[in-house]
């Protein structure tokens, strides 16, 4: 006897929403919703998954939904990610680490099964319907710590893409978080990220940052200036890098180079595209900078609440605007 079980999510103007329907083999179905600030589609399929299966005790599940990229999540790259002790083999952290990692506690205790459905499905069209009514019914949260981070415009850029990153740490080693906010200066669009580590140090935080920050593009060879308050990671990808290199990666003295495994990612990427790096100071009022800023502090607090920091959000009109010139 299996109990089926119908998620959707979505994301609109800052806020998330999601929703399931459970249908049993024996007994009428349920439904629930919900919502909160600043939830991506993704997070929101994640939380209708996480929330129905916690009410199913026992038995065989189909679970039922309509994004390709969470069924292979659950199908092929979760058990992948819990057998190397929740790891990728790059390295990069596990975006909605704390949410995957319900899914499986729940998948151990239950029989489950995934199919993908069209979104006209007679139970899924309705549903994402609920969900969005959910999303629309969040408010944003007040200006504070956690609440919106400033706006304003920034100096020109001889380049197509901005992007302001971050990183930092509470303690070093100790809580860790990382942002970036990336602009189209053609179009004025903006896409953020960011996320952090339970246990961590500055410098990677910051280097972390600029790696995501280029993983972002989508083809190969973009014109990006990267704009970081790390003379660290300035100095780090526009003198130190190459030498490195050239030295089977070694520092003066035959020394190891630390953070190395960031390092390589940083001269990988930026051997992908075509990248300046750009020193502005930190905690002037600069609003990019402060925007970045925000992203890490707002990161590091979800991880101190015991979850992974991570969150996304995409701008049409980016908060951050490059003045044209």
């Amino acid at each position: 006897m299996t109990t089926k079980l119908y998620i959707s999510g979505c994301a609109r103007r800052g806020a998330g929403g999601w929703a399931y329907a459970l249908h049993p083999a024996a007994g009428p179905p349920s439904e629930a919703a919900g919502g909160e600030w600043g939830g991506t589609l993704t997070r929101m399929e994640y939380r209708a998954l996480v929330n129905g299966l916690a009410e199913v005790a026992t038995g065989e599940v189909e679970v039922c939904l309509t994004s390709d990229a969470l069924l292979r999540t659950a199908t092929e790259w979760m058990p992948q990610w819990q057998a190397a002790g929740w790891t990728r083999a790059s390295g990069t952290p596990i975006r909605h680490l704390d949410l995957v990692r319900q899914v499986a506690d729940h998948a151990a205790r239950l029989d489950l099964t995934w199919t993908l459905a069209a979104g006209t499905h007679p139970v899924l069209q309705p549903l994402r319907d609920r969900a969005r009514a959910a999303a629309a019914e969040v408010s944003p949260p007040p200006p504070g710590p956690a609440g919106a981070p400033v706006t304003g415009t920034v100096g020109p850029s001889t380049r197509r893409l901005v992007a302001y990153t971050d990183g930092g740490c509470r303690g070093n080693p100790g809580v860790g978080g990382w942002g970036f906010v990336l602009i189209d200066t053609r179009s004025g669009a903006a896409l953020s990220r960011r996320g952090g580590a339970a246990q961590t140090t500055n410098n990677r935080m910051e280097m972390q940052a600029a790696i995501e920050a280029l993983s972002a593009l989508s083809r190969p060879q973009q014109s990006i200036e990267i704009r970081t308050d790390s003379r660290y990671l300035c100095d780090l990808a526009t003198k130190w890098v190459a030498g490195w290199k050239k030295k089977g990666w070694k520092r003066k003295g035959n020394a190891p180079v630390k953070n190395l495994d960031l390092v390589q990612q940083v001269d990988e990427l930026q051997q992908r595209h075509d990248v300046q790096w750009t020193w502005v100071k930190g905690h002037a009022g600069e609003p990019g900078n402060e925007f970045a800023d925000h992203l890490t502090n707002a990161a590091m607090d979800g991880v101190s609440g015991g979850g992974t920091g991570e969150d996304e959000q995409r701008y049409a009109v980016s908060p951050i605007r490059v003045h044209p010139g």
